[in-house]
């Protein structure tokens, strides 16, 4: 069966119920560039040189736990440092739905 609209709503609202329609929000809270990050002046210049970011340091150890921890570092320090007034990190949304007929012992 094709989703519709009515029977797929969707879930963003301005404050989430729960309910099948209403199930999150989001709002902007700044930004970085891939440039920013990567310390590229000129994208353009440089995809037509080197065809992508991946050959950039930044990337190297693309699939390692630790590059992984310090490419996240990294951008949050950038992004503290471009927005020192907003909290680096958000506390866990309370997440209180249980599927219909939800049986707890299975919870």
């Amino acid at each position: 069966a094709k989703a519709t609209c009515s029977t797929m709503p969707g879930g963003r609202c301005a404050r989430p119920s729960g309910a099948m329609d209403c199930t999150w929000s989001a709002e902007k809270a700044g930004e970085l560039k891939l440039s920013d990050v990567e310390d590229v002046a000129n994208w353009t210049e440089f995809c037509l040189d080197h065809g992508n970011e991946y050959i950039l340091p930044f990337w190297d150890g693309r699939g390692d736990t630790t590059h992984m921890k310090m490419r996240m570092s990294k951008v949050l320090e950038m992004f503290q440092a471009k927005y020192p007034s907003d909290p680096i990190e958000l506390e866990e949304p309370l997440c209180d739905w249980r599927p219909p007929n939800w049986r707890p012992s299975l919870i």
